[in-house]
Order: C-alpha cells, then sequence, then structure tokens
C-alpha cells in the first residue's frame, strides 16, 4: 500500500468515528449511554481491518496502544468499561469527552498508519511483539505525541463546531494527514452504535452552562448584560 493509499484509508477511519460523536449547540461530545472505551474499540476495528493488519492481532492491543497515547493521568478515561470508569466519565465534562476521545483517534490510526508502513516495507520480515512494544515506546516518549494530543485539544472546535467534517479535519491535521475529499463509504465501512433514545434529553445536552476541556472544570467567565 502505497503512501498516498495509506493516507486515503486513514481518512476513512478517521470519518467511521462520525456518527460516535454528537454535536449539540456547536458542543461537541459523544454518544451518552457509551463509555470511551466502547467507542475506541468501534474504531480500533475498522482501524485493523482498513490497514490490513487483521493478521497482527495476535501483537497488537488497544489497550496498550491508549496507554502509549495518553498521560498516566488520563488513561483511565479510555481504558475500560468498568464501574470504575463509568463513575470517572460521569465527572468528565462532555466538551472534555468530545476531545479525548478525538485525541484517542488519532492516537490508535497514528501508531497503526506507522505498523501498517512497517509490514509494507518489509512484508518478510515478522511483526513481532518485541517489534511493537519497541515502536509503542518510541511512539509513547516521542515529542510527535505530546504536539498531536496539545493540537487536538487546543483547537476551538468543541464548544464551536458546525459539522463533523471539522473534527475529522482537526484529527487528520494532527497527524500530518490532508484531507482530499470524503473517502468513506457507508456502504463498505459500518460502525455498531449504541441505541440512545431521546438523546438530547439527556443531561449532557441541556442548554445549561457547558464544561471546558479542563476535564470538567467549570468555565469562570461569565456573560454580562449591557443595559
Amino acid at each position: 500500500m502505497d503512501s498516498t493509499a495509506l493516507n486515503a484509508q486513514c481518512q476513512a477511519i478517521i470519518e467511521a468515528s462520525y456518527p460516535l460523536f454528537v454535536i449539540h449547540t456547536n458542543h461537541v461530545t459523544t454518544l451518552a449511554d457509551s463509555t470511551l472505551y466502547s467507542l475506541c474499540r468501534q474504531i480500533y476495528d475498522v482501524a485493523i481491518t482498513k490497514l490490513s493488519l487483521t493478521s497482527y492481532t495476535n501483537v497488537l492491543s488497544m489497550r496498550a496502544i491508549l496507554s502509549a497515547t495518553f498521560d498516566t493521568n488520563h488513561r483511565a478515561f479510555v481504558h475500560d468499561d468498568s464501574e470504575n470508569t463509568q463513575r470517572i466519565l460521569a465527572a468528565l465534562g462532555s466538551d472534555s469527552r468530545g476531545c479525548i476521545f478525538a485525541q484517542a483517534i488519532a492516537g490508535m490510526v497514528s501508531f497503526l498508519r506507522s505498523i501498517a508502513e512497517c509490514t509494507a516495507a518489509a512484508p518478510s520480515r515478522p511483526l513481532t511483539a518485541e517489534r511493537v512494544a519497541a515502536k509503542l515506546g518510541a511512539f509513547e516518549a516521542g515529542e510527535e505525541r505530546e504536539a498531536m494530543l496539545a493540537s487536538v485539544e487546543a483547537n476551538p472546535v468543541w464548544s464551536d463546531c458546525f459539522e463533523k467534517a471539522q473534527i475529522g479535519s482537526i484529527i487528520m491535521q494532527a497527524i500530518g494527514i490532508n484531507p482530499a475529499g470524503s473517502v468513506h463509504d457507508k456502504h463498505e465501512t459500518t460502525v455498531s452504535v449504541t441505541a440512545v433514545d431521546d438523546v438530547y434529553n439527556e443531561p449532557a445536552f441541556n442548554d445549561g452552562p457547558h464544561p471546558t476541556r479542563n476535564f470538567g472544570v467549570p468555565d469562570v467567565f461569565t456573560i454580562m448584560a449591557l443595559n
């Protein structure tokens, strides 16, 4: 797979995440009844298939990739579906959920793209657990990872978004992909989406104050009425 085709597949993976985001009053969040882990699992499965890595699932681990993507104090948000994680997510601001999920997508796609490049460049060389661990270590320690996370978090789109393509564009730019038009075939890639009944009646979607991206810390600014 050449670089153009590889980038096209990465773009398709990112676009497959659109149904898992929710935009309400221009704020970005995720499906209210799904943990970030379950949402990440859906995109990870799409990525493995799109990048032709299904034969390497014995040495690849979504949990390990997410651990390498996030710093220690942020990993709990995406690590599992346990009751403890549900309590942690309940205290997380809705805007922050969208941002963290986008960062997770960026990390997974960025790392798996590098794995796909390795397997394409040396198809006769086996992809061992040791090689994957070494690449994960380099990814975790690299400045590119920190820049990627900062780029996604610093973007104002999380509280000022008009269409989901804006989210995809941010993720692609963070990992060095230039969007080249939609390559996502809705008939080709399907994502299992948790059913949400009356989503706009959920607390996360009311018209009250919206938390900022600092993991649930309320905005300290208010708007004063002018006489």
